[in-house]
């Protein structure tokens, strides 16, 4: 076990630092102006504490945190989800802008609920900020780029994964050894409702809700309507899905077939959960605002984690019987 952790973490810490490649993209001045630029990116730490500008020349200098308020860069060809003509239009335009091919997707995707999540994959997007009183670094975000709140990634050279990091007003949200639950809900104590959505778990597990919920905080301060949440769609959604979604019947599915043995169980579970899909999932006739795309956004989402979760149960459910009848089998 302790030679396969070994052999994972050299393999990770490898791929940190053969990134190295010249990549297009754009930097923000301290005065608000995007500079169109070419970078030298070494590896992920290091893109952390200094940016290094190549010239039409090859010359190179470098940049640090207090010098810029960020920069992004497309690190492969983009794959544009989104089915919207006048939206891939204006993508493909931007990224050809700055010297990449723009490449379509295989197979088409609702943008409402994907396009957000599969750029992030190509395009990288560093800010600048306060990581303590007298540490400056460029954090990867992931989540609410350029708003008040946000979400990213932070690398370091004694950690093989990617410490994930909650940003506030340009400054670090520290953990202090809270909980996850915690530590983001601790966070958005100034939205009542979805700091208290967020504690009763109302929301998945911690990072897979937080472009919603990170959304959602961000579009209400940016109204100054943080105390008041009774016209926020995305939260009606998310509470309308919750009291009438009861996903009995994964639950049993699942937890007969691990019954039987764990194959049938596991088979239905995969079946169950990709079908139908988060996209093509329905919102009932009865429910007035499903056309509206954040209610639609977060009804649907809040569906397919409970389905997830019921067909999870389930499984372990079935597999822990059937693994208690074993065991009483064989002591007769």
């Amino acid at each position: 076990m302790k030679r396969k952790h070994i052999f994972l973490i050299f393999y990770t810490l490898l791929g940190l630092n053969s990134f190295s490649q010249i990549v297009h993209g754009h930097y923000i001045t301290n005065s608000n102006d995007t500079v169109n630029a070419q970078f030298y990116i070494t590896d992920l730490v290091h893109s952390q504490y200094e940016l290094t500008i190549v010239d039409s020349t090859g010359g190179r200098s470098t940049l640090n945190p207090s010098d810029i308020k960020g920069f992004w860069f497309v690190k492969s060809s983009f794959t544009c989800w989104s089915v919207d003509p006048f939206y891939r239009n204006i993508v493909e335009k931007d990224i050809e802008s700055i010297g990449f091919k723009f490449k379509p997707p295989l197979f088409s995707s609702d943008p409402e609920i994907h396009h957000k999540a599969n750029s992030l994959d190509s395009i990288w997007k560093y800010q600048s900020c306060n990581v303590s009183d007298d540490l400056k670094a460029f954090v990867l975000v992931k989540y609410g780029y350029g708003e008040f709140f946000q979400a990213g990634t932070f690398y370091s050279n004694t950690e093989p994964f990617p410490i994930w990091v909650l940003i506030k007003d340009n400054k670090l949200v520290h953990r202090h050894n809270m909980s996850t639950l915690d530590w983001l809900s601790n966070s958005i104590v100034d939205y009542p409702q979805l700091s208290s959505m967020v504690k009763n778990k109302k929301f998945c597990s911690f990072p897979y809700d937080l472009d919603i919920i990170i959304g959602e905080y961000n579009s209400h301060y940016k109204s100054k309507d943080l105390q008041k949440s009774d016209t926020s769609m995305t939260i009606k959604g998310i509470n309308d899905a919750d009291k009438y979604y009861h996903p009995v019947a994964p639950f049993i599915i699942t937890s007969v077939g691990s019954l039987a043995f764990y194959l049938p169980g596991l088979t239905a579970g995969v079946i169950m959960a990709h079908t139908p899909s988060e996209s093509n999932t329905l919102i009932p006739k009865e429910f007035k605002d499903r056309e509206n795309q954040d209610y639609s956004r977060a009804f649907k989402h809040k569906i397919y984690t409970k389905k997830h979760k019921s067909i999870g149960n389930g499984f372990v459910t079935g597999l822990s019987l059937l693994l208690i009848g074993l065991i009483i089998v064989c002591s007769i």
